[in-house]
């Protein structure tokens, strides 16, 4: 779990969205002595979030918002949006109306900094190496990011997470005994504690109003990592056929490590833990 010791707390941090992600970046945030609100839409799950110390909130999207308290819970001056889209066919236009709506809560509560999750599928059908502005400026994710980047009564930071791995999702899990094709395309992955350590590392920085990749500097061949991962948790391996991708895609995490200034806890996809 990652450790945010040197951090100096300042202020209430709300985490809208306590999931596999949200979750332990809101323990990770407490233990460097933050105050954390965070919120699910699960009643079931209030009391979870309570035992750890997180000031729970019920808060759900229809697409408007909906829950308890939603006033308070929005007074922060920093939120981490954790909210990721959903695979049906209507999940675009549903997660934009979604967004819009919790970018209206922001306002209404005067938050000042704003930390958006996004993922690298901006660079859907984009090949070689990828930076910060190589984004489909057509995809659901870029239209995300810009509900948030557009609003100038606060600052907004999008990190684009590449795939995401560790603790409940071992990557074995993936592809274990499929037939798939790409073996030679390169993997592009980030750890949960690296997901953690990023966020903190903008918030104690306050690195605002920038988009950041967060990827980790290795990127095996799918082949070579599957093989590896699936060996070493005891299940079958995937078999790769052709075509693999003519114009594979690396994402760059240039900016992270040079800007932010931030140093991975997992740089190899080949040597992370789960």
């Amino acid at each position: 779990m990652a450790d945010f010791s040197p951090f100096i707390p300042s202020q209430t941090i709300s985490i809208l969205g306590c999931g596999w992600l949200g979750r332990p970046l809101a323990v990770a945030l407490l233990r460097s002595g933050y105050d954390v609100n965070g919120s699910t839409t699960s009643r079931e799950k209030l009391r979870d979030l309570s035992a750890v110390g997180i000031r729970p909130y019920l808060i759900s999207f229809a697409p408007e918002v909906e829950g308890e308290n939603i006033d308070a819970f929005f007074r922060s001056r920093v939120v981490v949006i954790c909210i990721p889209p959903g695979r049906a066919t209507t999940a675009s236009t549903d997660y934009l109306m979604r967004l819009r709506c919790v970018c209206s809560e922001l306002l209404k509560g005067g938050v000042k900094k704003v930390l958006f999750i996004s993922s690298t599928s901006v660079y859907r059908g984009k090949s070689g190496a990828v930076t910060e502005t190589d984004a489909d400026r057509e995809s659901t994710g870029f239209l995300a990011e810009e509900i948030f980047r557009q609003n100038t009564s606060f600052d907004t930071t999008v990190i684009r997470f590449s795939g995401l791995v560790g603790p409940g999702r071992h990557p074995s899990r993936f592809l274990s005994g499929r037939t798939v094709s790409g073996g030679n395309d390169p993997v592009n992955l980030i750890h949960l504690d690296d997901c953690i350590g990023v966020i903190g590392t903008v918030i104690r920085r306050n690195f605002w109003n920038i988009d950041i990749n967060a990827c980790a500097d290795a990127h095996p061949t799918r082949r070579e990592f599957y093989h590896h991962v699936c060996v070493a948790n005891g299940v079958p391996a995937p078999h790769f056929v052709p075509p693999d991708n003519d114009a594979p895609k690396i994402v760059s995490n240039k900016r992270l490590r040079d800007e932010l200034g931030y140093e991975l806890k997992f740089p190899d996809p080949m040597t992370m833990t789960y």
